[in-house]
């Protein structure tokens, strides 16, 4: 199945290098944290729409999209609307699919890997972000050698 997944620009390193990391699925009053971290609600939210416009994203979260392959049968992928109303309060859960169009929403409930999601491409042209994808985003945790470089430093 294909769903989307529409992250902030500023965001693109880290899913790069990590792929798209399972985050807090609904805010919770901080006196119920304990209750609500317990409980695991952690996931990555997808939709089935292609276009962000009533999907109740901010504008940061409206400029790239990525294309996220995950099998029909993966037991992690949940509907919102099967998911929420069993899990959260009939309140926080409302209040959530009223921010956009809830039945095209999904949650995978853990990481989702790099290799089952596409390059981003941006909202408006649906152009591909001009940068070689994943590669160009990942941070190199070293730099390069420099040939002929001597760090004056001697092996014990």
């Amino acid at each position: 199945m294909q769903l989307y997944h529409f992250p902030a620009r500023d965001n693109l390193t880290d899913i790069a290098s990590q792929g798209l990391t399972k985050h807090q699925i609904a805010e919770a009053a901080e006196a119920a944290w304990p209750a609500y971290c317990a409980r695991r609600f952690h996931g990555v939210w997808l939709t089935e729409a292609a276009h962000p416009h009533n999907q109740g994203l901010r504008a940061a979260d409206m400029e790239v999209r990525l294309s996220v392959w995950i099998g029909d049968n993966d037991p992690k992928l949940v509907k919102w609307t099967d998911w929420g109303p069993k899990h959260l309060s009939a309140e926080t859960y409302d209040s959530l699919s009223k921010r956009g169009e809830s039945g095209e929403w999904w949650i995978y409930l853990d990481d989702i890997p790099i290799w089952r999601i596409s390059e981003p491409v941006t909202v408006h042209d649906h152009k591909p972000v001009p940068k070689r994808w994943p590669d160009d985003f990942i941070i190199q945790a070293a730099p390069p050698a420099v040939s002929g470089f001597s760090s004056g430093l001697t092996a014990v």
